[in-house]
């Protein structure tokens, strides 16, 4: 009997492409990692935020500062069981790695790649040793899986969730992960909404949002990206509408900025960068009273 050989399909070049980007990051792991390790300063919230409560991942709220839901700290907690420095360093990798696949996954440049990587808000991300790529992997996975982790942080992006909403035909399907997750957070930790906006006040002079001023555009913003199904629109409406976030929760925001419209994120990086200089100028030297 013969048998009938049939050929795989060929692999197109875009997930060429993407394999390709992914090994690359995959052998650049340890060099990066290594540099993160000796270069980086201790991240404030490595030290006295997140690092801690993924330490102890049943008890996050040990942590004043820890303001998130309590599967971030669970889904965090391999990274606590290394030696705080290491931790910081591969987080910081995982930073940076995430956000390229981002712009990668957007049909992004390689102008866009070196935008995001030597942006303020990355530079922010890294010394500040922030998570943010767990929100940001909520942009390369199935919506389904994705809601968990936006969820984490929604102040990067969250409403981006109402397009997945509209897009998605069955919508239990779409929701089935998240509310169990909710369900299940409740069981664990009981009812811990309360506790996780208590703790320690908010940093006001850290504060990037330019809430309530933005509310009108935010507005315009979501109803556009409605209508639209555009995910940089509603990413953008986020940041507009949340009251809070510091500057490295912009870095999803930006990284679909660059991957879109790198001539237009190239000018909103030299705003930031000039804007983060004049600041730090007049905090250095002050105007004499």
């Amino acid at each position: 009997m013969i048998r009938k050989l049939v050929s795989a399909p060929p692999v197109s070049a875009e997930r060429r492409e993407a394999r390709g980007l992914v090994y690359a990051l995959l052998l650049a792991a340890p060099v990066v990692i290594l540099a993160f390790y000796f270069f980086l300063p201790p991240g404030v919230d490595w030290y006295d935020g997140t690092g801690l409560a993924i330490r102890t991942p049943l008890h996050p709220y040990q942590i004043e500062s820890f303001h998130y839901p309590p599967w971030f700290a669970l889904f965090l907690s391999p990274l606590g069981l290394l030696p705080s420095r290491l931790g910081q360093a591969i987080n910081a990798y995982l930073n940076l790695s995430v956000a390229m696949l981002v712009v990668f996954t957007r049909r992004g440049k390689p102008l866009a790649l070196a935008l995001v990587g030597t942006s303020l808000p990355m530079a922010a991300l890294l010394l500040n040793a922030n998570v943010e790529w767990v929100p940001m992997l909520a942009f390369l996975l199935p919506p389904a899986w994705g809601l968990p982790l936006l969820a984490t942080k929604p102040q990067s992006g969250g409403l981006a969730a109402l397009l997945w909403l509209k897009q998605e035909k069955n919508r239990t399907r779409l929701l089935l992960p998240a509310v169990g997750v909710g369900l299940l957070s409740l069981a664990i930790w009981g009812w811990w909404l309360p506790t996780a906006i208590g703790g320690r006040p908010l940093t006001q002079e850290a504060n990037a949002a330019p809430w309530p001023w933005a509310i009108p555009l935010g507005l315009a913003l979501l109803v556009l990206a409605w209508r639209r199904e555009d995910e940089l629109l509603a990413v953008g409406a986020t940041l507009c509408l949340v009251p809070y976030y510091v500057i490295h929760s912009a870095t999803l925001g930006f990284a679909l900025l660059a991957a879109r419209y790198p001539r237009l994120a190239a000018a909103v990086w030299l705003a930031l960068w000039c804007g983060a200089i004049a600041k730090n100028w007049l905090l250095l030297f002050p105007a004499a009273g």
